[in-house]
C-alpha cells in the first residue's frame, strides 16, 4: 500500500466542512468514501467504507492502471467502434466517471455485438445506479431491467431486482415492487443481504 501510494496524491477532506463542494460533486453519501480521480477530476474508482489492506491495495492498483486501460480502449474503439469487449469495458469506466448516457451507448453496442460474460449486467446495473442516485427513476428502472436480463450471476440479478424494486416503491407501484421482492427471495445463490432486504420489504 505504501509503495503504491507514492504514485498517488492523497487528499483528505471533511465532507461536512471544507469538503462539502467536493462531496456534492462526487455524490458522496456514505463515510468513509475514497475516490480515485485523474488530473482532470474524472473518477476512475470509488471505494465505499473500510477495506482491509489486500483488497484496498487491489483497488489502488486498478486505479493506477485505469488511465492506461482507458487509452487502450479509446484506441481500440477508434479502429473498431463496434468491438463488443471494448465497448462493455468502456461502459464500466464511463459509469465510474459519472457519464451514464455515454455508458449506455457503449453498453448498447456491446449488447448488439452479443458480448459474453457478466460485464454487461454489471455495466447496466452501474448505469441504473447512476440514474437512481439522480432520482431519475424511469431511466433507472429501464437499465435495472436490462441488467436483470443480461446478468450471468445471481448477485448481479439480485442487485438489479432489488434496486428496481426500490424505484417502483418510490413511484408508488407496490404491486411490481412486491413481485420483484418475491423473485429475489427465491433466486438461487442470491446474496443474503439482498434476500433479507426483500423479505423486510415484504413484511411491511
Amino acid at each position: 500500500m505504501v509503495k503504491l501510494a507514492a504514485q498517488l496524491v492523497p487528499l483528505k477532506v471533511d465532507a461536512e466542512k471544507e469538503g462539502k463542494d467536493l462531496a456534492a460533486k462526487y455524490k458522496v453519501r456514505a463515510y468513509p468514501t475514497i475516490i480515485f480521480v485523474d488530473a482532470g477530476g474524472d473518477i476512475f474508482s470509488r471505494v465505499l467504507g473500510y477495506l482491509p489492506p489486500e483488497p484496498f491495495t487491489a483497488e489502488m492498483s486498478k486505479a493506477i492502471e485505469a488511465p492506461k486501460e482507458l487509452a487502450k480502449l479509446e484506441a481500440t474503439l477508434k479502429e473498431k467502434p463496434d468491438d463488443g469487449e471494448a465497448n462493455v469495458r468502456m461502459a464500466l469506466i464511463l459509469v465510474l466517471r459519472g457519464k451514464p448516457a455515454e455508458a449506455a451507448e457503449a453498453a448498447a453496442k456491446a449488447e448488439k455485438a452479443k458480448v459474453e460474460g457478466d460485464q454487461l449486467g454489471k455495466a447496466y446495473n452501474g448505469i441504473g445506479d447512476a440514474y437512481q442516485s439522480d432520482n431519475k427513476l424511469d431511466e433507472a428502472i429501464q437499465f435495472f431491467t436490462k441488467a436483470d436480463a443480461a446478468a450471468r450471476n445471481p448477485e448481479d440479478q439480485a442487485h438489479a431486482k432489488l434496486w428496481a424494486m426500490m424505484c417502483f416503491r418510490a413511484r408508488g407501484d407496490m404491486l411490481t415492487a412486491r413481485r420483484l421482492a418475491e423473485e429475489i427471495t427465491v433466486l438461487q445463490g442470491a446474496p443474503e443481504g439482498y434476500v433479507n432486504a426483500a423479505k423486510r420489504f415484504l413484511r411491511q
